[in-house]
């Protein structure tokens, strides 16, 4: 393909790579030690995201 895009659910804001996504359904800046848990239908009652603090993180 001549392009590809990218699309995100959640964009934490941290980069590693010189990679940026195209599409961001949700922009959530945290701290690098938080976690993300996003919960999506039909696997879960509710959609949502929650923020994890560190001590809560898998």
């Amino acid at each position: 393909p001549r392009t590809v895009r990218l699309l995100v659910m959640v964009d934490r804001g941290h980069r590693e790579l010189p990679l940026q996504a195209d599409f961001i359904g949700r922009n959530v800046p945290t701290r690098r030690s938080e976690f993300i848990r996003l919960h999506l239908r039909p696997t879960d009652p509710e959609e949502g995201v929650v923020l994890l603090p560190e001590a809560l993180s898998p």
